[in-house]
């Protein structure tokens, strides 16, 4: 079949396309717009628990080894972060809370965190590993490894985070 463009039936078929293009492409701009509109909502935090070693100048303020529990609010809504949680244990899955002292370095919770402001929490290492040395039992190499970190926020979900690697090598060098 070929189109002779000089004829009606030519020009009524290449017209015919322009409908479902237009169809097509208020399809895609309220896809688009809903997309950037949820996006923008939702709340997005950055967890993380490290350890760190410190560097004491002066007056020994912080242990010289820490847990490092970082909050970032890296979304565009505010997040009023209302506790920190560990999930523990390979058989009966435990919530743990964290605890954060008023050591005038930690922030206190529960905190209300606007766009791009952090929360830092710092424990003395030795007593939080004395402490989650019985919820790492009876396999610790592989429950160290499974560890979990939460943020649980005011409204909405609880948010999970990162445990780095350093941090879980700690964590098994300790249990030996």
């Amino acid at each position: 079949m070929t189109l002779d463009p000089n004829t009606v039936e030519t020009w009524n078929f290449v017209n015919s396309f322009a409908p479902r293009l237009a169809a097509l492409g208020s399809i895609a701009a309220v896809v688009t717009s809903l997309f950037l509109a949820f996006r923008q909502t939702a709340m997005r935090l950055h967890v993380t628990a490290a350890h760190r070693l410190t560097v004491r100048t002066g007056l020994p303020l912080l242990p010289p080894e820490v847990l490092h529990i970082d909050v970032v609010n890296v979304g565009f809504r505010d997040v009023e972060v209302t506790a920190i949680e560990w999930k523990a244990s390979l058989f009966r899955r435990q919530c743990l809370l964290q605890t954060t002292c008023n050591d005038g370095f930690s922030s206190r919770l529960p905190i209300r965190l606007l766009h791009g402001q952090r929360a830092q929490y710092y424990l003395p290492f030795d007593s939080w590993i004395a402490h989650m040395r019985d919820h790492l039992r009876p396999f610790p190499h592989l429950q160290a490894r499974l560890l979990g970190l939460q943020a649980r926020t005011s409204v909405g979900p609880t948010i999970g985070g990162h445990v780095e690697k350093q941090l879980r090598r700690e964590i098994i060098k300790s249990i030996r």
